[in-house]
């Protein structure tokens, strides 16, 4: 197999790294182009009756017309627009490619750099009209969700210490900066970049399969200052900085905002070793979601020497620190580490409107630890939810501040003992070490002094965890089984005293003078009651909505089904009621003046728990249930 063609690529116009399959059983075509194939999606150019949005255009060939739709109200009044317009031709406008060498299929690396371009620096100069990419070929980088087309506007290969500093990147329609194989010591610094069709920086290696201990990777790339907006105008998978079999990068003191996805994306977690820090980054995943300001992926494991300085599947920590991360539009976590994701040191961030931590599909070995979330927004992963961890593989989730201003939940864990003991899979988890089998699997979850803050009304029933079932436990009794130890749960801060942890987390100047008052402790929550009734019933079994004749989702309520009881003649005839008024938005009940309303939102009672929206299908004939058997019980007597 040659050097260029370790990475299989298709046709142009699907660039996701979802779906891709070979197109044929013979591994041996491996090599080929055509032997992935990107699966359903596909792009259209050319088409005429196409054009219909702003900025579009289309060449008509034969009559040798070019029509464009312009961005303004210039073409009401009868003119041409005024804009000049640019054919780009060109993909790469600078290119710095030092050769590789092939020792042959024996040698231990077949593949190593030999002669190196060194020393290049390209500084003060204005770049724009690089042309568009999209349909280019593309390939699968790596286990992550995004393809990529190996090119940019400034192409190194095989080159050590080369820099781009100091430098204007505007209406480049590909790639900007992008390090290929063989890279040390490269650095982008002090640029501005707007209007980038894709991504602005990107970072790919070369590996043996799993096997990248060759070196073939950018390395050690130094990503400072930089000032870049407007991204992914045309490639919506994009990023300022894209890193795919890629390690020990440096990422510091940017400001990105306005993409379509992450503005900073870890397509997988070769080698580690990797410093974000004292970055600004708002108004991402703009155009997507399932995603965050920052992205990471792991779903495939490499082999390097970073850890340890021999070969290992391990990584080096990766180190996310002293960011300011507004995780506003689509985003879900200030830091989404999905899939897998494993080796982050995340610590000392601010992250506002931001699920906390989660973790899913196997990530471990991750610590939290001094971050300030506040929640608002994310997709209801709240503070932290995760999955079960290995033995020995667990995460750390200490001294953070969670602020909870529209919820009383705290999130997910997997087990109610944590970190020992509980959780799933595996076939269960033994606490004797002589009888654990690899497999075995617990909470693994570390809590220790956190801060979890809410709104006074919560004291109704203060915070919950969940951690068993669907019933979630209360703060206390959380607590109480020996977790989170040192941790409180408190009143919303003030403004004022938020902007004061803000800067206490990013390690910024305090100002002058006293710091404001602490938010005090919120209550701990008095027992449940409710009153010996067929609602009270319902309540004591966590069906929450208390709303006799409105519910959500098409299904009538525990509730409803005490109100529909007082007019059956039997239990059948009310559970028969139930069942008719079941996926209905409007349900009249037979013989009353009783319409119910099922398309709404529940109303529900403030000591009951887990609170949604509706209930299941079976809850309205609870209702009847408890209804007569109250009934009976009170003719018995």
């Amino acid at each position: 197999m040659s050097f260029a063609s370790q990475n299989g690529h298709v046709k142009g116009g699907w660039q996701g790294g979802r779906g891709w399959r070979p197109t044929t059983d013979d591994v041996t075509q491996a090599s080929k182009p055509g032997y992935l194939d990107g699966g359903g999606a596909w792009a259209i150019d050319g088409v005429y009756e196409a054009l219909d949005v702003a900025n579009e255009y289309y060449f008509d060939e034969t009559a040798r017309k070019l029509y464009f739709w312009p961005n303004s109200t210039q073409a009401a009044g009868g003119g041409p627009p005024t804009e000049e317009l640019v054919a780009v031709q060109l993909k790469t406008l600078f290119s710095l490619v030092g050769e590789v060498e092939d020792r042959g299929a024996a040698a231990k690396s077949r593949f190593a750099p030999s002669k190196v371009v060194r020393d290049v620096t390209i500084e003060g100069i204005g770049f724009r009209d690089a042309a568009d990419i999209s349909m280019e070929a593309w390939g699968v980088p790596s286990g992550g969700d995004w393809g990529l087309h190996r090119g940019g506007a400034i192409f190194l290969e095989n080159t050590e210490n080369c820099t781009v500093a100091h430098s204007q990147f505007v209406r480049l329609d590909g790639n900007v900066i992008f390090l290929s194989g063989y890279n040390r010591n490269a650095t982008v610094r002090d640029n501005e970049f707007s209007w980038i069709g894709h991504s602005v920086a990107v970072g790919w290696g070369y590996t043996d399969e799993e096997d990248g201990t060759d070196g073939l990777q950018p390395r050690f790339t130094y990503l400072l200052r930089n000032y870049a907006r407007e991204i992914g105008i045309i490639q919506k998978q994009s990023s300022f900085w894209n890193q795919a079999k890629a390690c020990q990068t440096i990422i510091e003191g940017n400001i990105l905002f306005n993409g379509p996805r992450a503005g900073i994306n870890f397509n997988d977690g070769f080698g580690g070793g990797t410093r974000v820090k004292g970055n600004l980054i708002f108004n991402q995943c703009r155009e997507t979601g399932d995603h965050g300001p920052i992205n990471s992926w792991d779903r495939q494991p490499f082999v390097t020497d970073v850890a340890y300085g021999y070969p290992s599947f391990d990584a080096a920590m990766t180190n996310v620190t002293q960011n300011l991360i507004w995780a506003n539009y689509g985003s879900s976590q200030g830091f989404d580490t999905d899939d897998g994701s494993s080796w982050y040191d995340i610590s000392s961030n601010f992250m506002f409107q931001a699920d906390g931590y989660k973790m899913d599909f196997g990530g471990h070995d991750t610590v939290l630890d001094g971050n300030l979330f506040w929640k608002d927004g994310g997709d209801d992963q709240n503070c932290i939810n995760t999955a079960d961890f290995l033995y020995g593989h667990g995460c750390r989730y200490t001294n953070n501040k969670c602020l909870l201003p529209k919820t009383r939940s705290i999130g997910h864990t997997s087990g109610c003992s944590c970190p020992g003991g509980g959780g799933g899979g595996g076939g269960g988890a033994s606490s004797d070490n002589a009888t654990r089998k690899p497999s075995d699997t617990h909470c693994g979850v570390v809590l220790e002094g956190n801060e979890y803050y809410s709104f006074a009304a919560a004291q109704l029933q203060n915070l919950t965890v969940q951690c068993e079932g669907k019933i979630p436990t209360s703060f206390t009794a959380w607590q109480a089984r020996g977790n989170d130890a040192g941790s409180k749960a408190l009143v919303l801060p003030t403004d004022d005293a938020l902007l004061y942890m803000a800067r206490q987390t990013l390690g910024m100047p305090l100002p002058p003078g006293p710091p404001p008052a602490p938010p005090g402790p919120l209550p701990p929550a008095p027992p449940a009651h409710w009153p010996q009734t067929c609602e009270g019933d319902c309540h004591r079994a966590h069906h929450c909505c208390s709303s006799p004749h409105t519910s959500g989702c098409s299904q009538p309520t525990c509730v409803i089904g005490c109100a529909v009881a007082q007019h059956s003649a039997s239990r059948a005839a009310c559970e028969a009621t139930c069942k008719s008024a079941s996926g209905q938005c409007k349900y009249n009940v037979t013989n009353t003046n009783i319409t119910l309303q099922q398309c709404m939102d529940c109303t529900n009672d403030p000591q009951c728990s887990p609170q949604g929206n509706c209930e299941d299908e079976k809850a309205c004939e609870k209702g009847c249930g408890f209804a007569f058997n109250r009934s009976h019980n009170t003719l018995s007597q």
